[in-house]
């Protein structure tokens, strides 16, 4: 995922500036539930089927939590 960093704007302008913070995340093979795409996958009680949405959850609990 390193090539990502290539789309990454800088602050400014100008080539020397700062490149804006960034990270990749990799949270789509583990969003699916059984019945869904990852039908290899054994029950899960959290959710019955398809797409669990627990990295969102996740993600906007850690942005917005004091």
């Amino acid at each position: 995922a390193s090539f990502l960093e290539y789309f990454v704007p800088h602050r400014g302008y100008d080539e020397d500036a700062d490149k804006i913070p960034w990270v990749h995340l990799d949270i789509a093979g583990t969003a699916w539930g059984p019945g869904s795409k990852a039908r290899s996958e054994g029950a899960n009680p959290l959710f019955e089927f398809g797409v669990s949405g627990v990295h969102v959850r996740t993600l906007h609990r850690l942005i917005t939590d004091d």
